[in-house]
């Protein structure tokens, strides 16, 4: 679960900070691209901490690091002073960061695949640019960057 995690916060951190993509979504104004990155970076995050805990806990067999995983009052001891969660909240966690994920992942493909409700947005924004393009030279470097990274 944890090598999972901090696959998708790789993932999520190269979305956000990968220079031509980051400079394409300044250009073209769409910041609100970035909010299904940062909801991906929160849920590895939280899977990443909760499983390291809990793998720590388990394996040093320590009633400290168990309780960020298990509720306090339904930890119990066997034999061999060894602890077991009865009502653990783990996997409520784990699943809480899944829910989290998911609707990270959902936001990304949303507004970043074909039939999208960003496609007329882009489109828009497209003519605008190009209908600006002889007069601002704003629109002429953008339009410009386009076509050179279009024509590849």
């Amino acid at each position: 679960m944890d090598l999972l995690a901090a696959v998708v916060f790789s993932l999520a951190l190269w979305i956000r900070f990968e220079e031509d993509f980051k400079h394409w979504v300044f250009e073209l104004k769409m910041q609100h691209f970035w909010t299904g990155a940062y909801v991906l970076l929160a849920a590895a995050c939280l899977v990443m901490i909760i499983s390291f805990f809990g793998c720590c806990g388990a394996i040093m067999e320590n009633p400290c690091m168990l309780t960020t995983v298990c509720d306090s009052g339904t930890r119990k001891e066997t034999h061999g002073g060894v602890y077991r969660c009865e009502n653990a909240r783990y996997s409520v966690l784990l699943g809480i960061c899944f829910v989290i994920g998911l609707a990270g992942s959902a936001y990304i493909l949303d507004h970043g695949i074909e039939n999208s409700k960003i496609k007329p947005w882009l489109r828009g924004r497209f003519l605008e640019l190009i209908a600006r393009y002889d007069t601002e030279p704003r629109a002429r470097r953008i339009v410009d960057m386009i076509q050179e990274y279009v024509r590849r």
